[in-house]
C-alpha cells in the first residue's frame, strides 16, 4: 500500500485490502483512503467487506457473470441458512481424548531479544470447550497458537502441556500434529499446488501438504465419505488451486477433520470470503464439532463466527487481557460493537 501510494498514482486499484486486519486497522486504512481520495486520486476497491471508506461513491456488483452498476451501495443479500448432509458416520463419535486438559499453560513468556512478545499466559483448554481467541494485529495470538501446534522452539522453554504430557518429555513435533486439526492463511498460502481435492482431503490422514502414498480402502472411504459431505463430488479430481476460494476453504477444513481431532484450531478460516461463504462455511463447523471435538478459533468479528463458541480470550500486547465465558446476550452485544 505504502509503495503504490508513494508513486502518486491517479488511479489506485486494491483488491481485497481488509484482508487479516483487526477493526481498529480497518478503520485507520478507510481513513487513510479517503486522505488519498481528497487528494485526487482515483479509487477501484475490490471487497465483499461492508465498511467502506466514505469516498466511495459508485458501486458495483458481479453477479450470474454480468456486472451491474449503482450510485448506491447495494442492500445486503439476506442469508439463509443451506440444508446440509447428514455428517459421516465416522465424525458423529466423539474424538478420542488422550487428556481432559487438551492445553494448559503456566506462566509462559516468550522474548525475541529485548522484545517480550508474550507475557505470563496462564490457559487452560479442557476436552471439548468451544473458545475464541481474538486480539487486535500484534497482540500475540499467532505467537500462541505456534505453541499450541509445536512450532515455536521455547515452548521448551516454559510450562506447557499438550495432551496430558509437558513439552519437551520424549515427544516429536509429529506426535503432537496428529492429535491437531489446522486451517490458517499461512497454511492455505503454501499448500501443495500440484493436489488435487481428493488428495488434499487424503492428505488429513498424516499432515502433510499433499498425499504421497497410497491410502488403505477404510480411509479412502471416509475421504470419498467427505467429498459428498461438501458437496464436492464434481470437483474431486480438479486441482485445489483451480477452485474458487470459498471451496477451496471447505476442502481445508474436510483436510483438517478428516481424523476427527482432538483439537481443531481454526485461524481466521474465513478470510477473503463473502458474507454468505463465511455463514455455510460456520454452520459446517458447528455441525462437524457437535461431536464434542475442542475448538479454538481466531476471530475480530463476533458476527462472523461459529455460534458453538462458548469461551473467550483476548489478548492485549502480549498479555491476557479477557478470559471470559460467552452467552448469546454477550455475544449480541459484541456483534454490534466489533471492538477487535
Amino acid at each position: 500500500m505504502v509503495k503504490a501510494l508513494w508513486l502518486k498514482p491517479q488511479l489506485l486499484i486494491i483488491d481485497q485490502p481488509y484482508t487479516g486486519l483487526d477493526a481498529a486497522s480497518r478503520k485507520n486504512l478507510n481513513l487513510l483512503l479517503d486522505e488519498v481520495s481528497e487528494d485526487g486520486v482515483q479509487l477501484i476497491l475490490i471487497s465483499n467487506d461492508t465498511e467502506l471508506p466514505t469516498s466511495i461513491n459508485r458501486f458495483a456488483e458481479i453477479k450470474d457473470g454480468k456486472i451491474g452498476m449503482s450510485h448506491a451501495k447495494a442492500a445486503t443479500s439476506v442469508s439463509v441458512e443451506k440444508d446440509l448432509k447428514e455428517i459421516p458416520d465416522f465424525l458423529k463419535e466423539s474424538p478420542l481424548y488422550s487428556s481432559e486438559e487438551i492445553v494448559k499453560m503456566v506462566d509462559v513468556n516468550i522474548s525475541y531479544g529485548e522484545k517480550q512478545v508474550l507475557k505470563k499466559i496462564n490457559w487452560v483448554v479442557k476436552a471439548g470447550e468451544k473458545w475464541l481467541l481474538q486480539g487486535h494485529n500484534g497482540s500475540g495470538k499467532s505467537t500462541l497458537l505456534s505453541l499450541v501446534n509445536g512450532d515455536h522452539p521455547q515452548s521448551y522453554a516454559n510450562e506447557l502441556y499438550l495432551f496430558g504430557n509437558r513439552r519437551g518429555s520424549g515427544e516429536s513435533i509429529w506426535d503432537i500434529k496428529q492429535h491437531i486439526g489446522l486451517i490458517s492463511p499461512e497454511f492455505h498460502w503454501y499448500f501443495d499446488a500440484s493436489a488435487t481435492v481428493w488428495q488434499s482431503i487424503a492428505s488429513g490422514f498424516y499432515d502433510t501438504v499433499g498425499l504421497f502414498q497410497q491410502l488403505p480402502y477404510s480411509k479412502s472411504q471416509q475421504v470419498d465419505e467427505l467429498v459428498d459431505y461438501f458437496g464436492l463430488t464434481g470437483n474431486k479430481n480438479e486441482l485445489l488451486t483451480s477452485l474458487p476460494l470459498g471451496k477451496q476453504r471447505l476442502v481445508l477444513l474436510a483436510r483438517t477433520i478428516i481424523k476427527n481431532p482432538e483439537l481443531l484450531i481454526l485461524d481466521e478460516p474465513c478470510q477473503g470470503l463473502d458474507q454468505q461463504q463465511t455463514q455455510h462455511f460456520n454452520q459446517l463447523v458447528d455441525e462437524l464439532c457437535s461431536n464434542g471435538m475442542t475448538l479454538i478459533y481466531v476471530g475480530h468479528f463476533e458476527s462472523q463466527l461459529p455460534t458453538c463458541i462458548e469461551k473467550r480470550i483476548l489478548l492485549e500486547k502480549g498479555e491476557v487481557k479477557v478470559v471470559e465465558s460467552l452467552n448469546t446476550q454477550t455475544r449480541h452485544c459484541e456483534a454490534r460493537s466489533n471492538l477487535v
